[in-house]
This record gives structure tokens, C-alpha cells and sequence, in this order.
């Protein structure tokens, strides 16, 4: 099914991953072009806005709770792989907000 971004109420913004620990917490991942990578702990801010105003609805913070490897990474200057947010903790965050009227 294609989207309708024409019929977009909501947009959620995410920051890039905080780390919150130094020891990791998941297996190596890789070897991506020969370099393996530990995955870290870390924290995202998240921010949802009315789409037709983009008037702030609602900021919150979660932490990663998954340590499956990316398929693939950008090796440049990231040295740490974090920890994903879980698809569950994210619709229960934003669970209120989809099935209710703004």
C-alpha cells in the first residue's frame, strides 16, 4: 500500500543514539568489510508533532533494549554499534496519541 503523506496528522522526530554505558552489552557485529563492532547501551529522545502545524504534542526519552546487529553500517568514524528501540516500546508511546483526536 502506498502512503498518503497528505493525510499525515502526526510526525515523530528521533535523535541520534546517547550512549549510556561503556561496557557492552551485546555480541560482536560484523564483520562489516572485514570490522567487527560491540553493541553499546543507549538512549533516544523522541518528539512528535502535529503535522499540519507543527505544534509539539509530546517529547519523551527511551532507552535501546535490542542488541541485534544492523545489516549494515556506515564505518566512517562509528566505532560503537547501540542498541535499537524496540517497535513495542515505541507503539506504546505513541499508542495514545494515534487513537485518540488532537
Amino acid at each position: 500500500m502506498e502512503a498518503d503523506f497528505k493525510r499525515a496528522q502526526l510526525a515523530v522526530c528521533m535523535s541520534s543514539p546517547r550512549l549510556t554505558g561503556r561496557t557492552a552489552v551485546g555480541e560482536e557485529c560484523g564483520p562489516y568489510e572485514g570490522v567487527s563492532r560491540e553493541v553499546f547501551p543507549a538512549d533516544y529522545d523522541f518528539e512528535v508533532f502535529e503535522a499540519r502545524t507543527g505544534r509539539l504534542i509530546k517529547s519523551f526519552t527511551l532507552s535501546g533494549s535490542e542488541n541485534d546487529c544492523p545489516p549494515s553500517i556506515m564505518l566512517g568514524d562509528q566505532s560503537k554499534i547501540t542498541q535499537a528501540v524496540s517497535d513495542e516500546a515505541l507503539t506504546a508511546e505513541l499508542r495514545s496519541l494515534v487513537e485518540k483526536d488532537l
